[in-house]
């Protein structure tokens, strides 16, 4: 690891059917997770099983459908690349 945030965006499958289908691909799902520095996910069904499959993830899990609210105020330009798909 390189000091580098990692940040994992789940869709449906990754974790509503993947984990159900092998074993294998449960424990690689909640490693995913709990390495994870932030999460997020395009639905609450799909934030609610990654708890249930990893209690223990770092952070808070953000639920982002389609797109962020738009803001007004100015601020500092950030290197930020968002892409939910």
């Amino acid at each position: 690891k390189k000091n580098i945030p990692v940040i994992e965006t789940a869709w449906g499958s990754d974790v509503l059917k993947s984990p159900e289908s092998h074993f294998l691909l449960k424990k690689m799902v909640r490693y995913n997770l709990k390495q994870a520095d932030y999460l997020t996910c395009d639905a609450n069904i799909v934030a609610k099983k990654m708890l249930e499959l990893e209690p223990d993830i770092k952070n808070e899990i953000l639920v982002a459908n389609f797109g962020i609210n738009p803001f007004s105020r100015k601020t500092q330009k950030e290197n930020i690349i968002y892409c939910n798909r």
